[in-house]
């Protein structure tokens, strides 16, 4: 999300993603779908990198692709539902894993993504308080944006060895 002239602006790919997708193949949408705390790639940086951005670049054709935004809303019902990705997919867009894989590496071969964008019009009431975030989290989203480049992923790797030590429980 970006606010520009008077305008919320959704999709702009966040610093690195792209460049991440390029570097190395996709993940199987199989892998993909199935992270969780436990995975390698949930865990280890450098494949963290290549995890947050396929699932960004899946969440933006979900929500802003031709082909999937008119049922996004219907495709979070079915995982909300419980079941599970796979089927879900299958139920809502008659697709199977690897046929939204395919759809996910022409979707990013685009010259440009979509983006949305909304008029803002706001009152001083209709904004929300903001307050700071905790030392932890502002430490966790460095972190993650410095895990992006391989010139920064040590530092980033160094930074959450560090909360582990400061905050273990957390």
């Amino acid at each position: 999300l970006e606010s520009k002239g008077g305008q919320l602006i959704i999709g702009s790919p966040p610093p690195g993603r792209l460049q991440a997708l390029t570097t190395s193949p996709l993940l199987e949408l199989q892998i993909l779908v199935r992270v969780d705390e436990q995975s390698p790639y949930y865990r280890e940086p450098a494949l963290m990198r290549r995890f947050y951005s396929e699932s960004w670049a899946l969440a933006h054709m979900l929500f802003l692709g031709d082909k999937y935004r008119d049922h996004f809303r219907e495709f979070l019902q079915a995982l909300d539902s419980g079941q599970d990705t796979e089927a879900s997919f299958q139920q809502v867009y008659g697709k199977t894993l690897i046929e939204v894989a395919g759809d996910l590496r022409r979707y990013l071969m685009q010259e440009s993504l979509p983006l949305s964008s909304f008029d803002l019009s706001t009152s001083p009431r209709d904004v929300p308080e903001v307050s700071p975030l905790p030392t932890e989290e502002v430490q966790v989203a460095l972190a993650d944006l410095l895990s992006i480049h391989p010139d920064t992923a040590a530092e980033a790797e160094e930074r959450l060895t560090g909360l582990t030590t400061d905050s273990p429980g957390n």
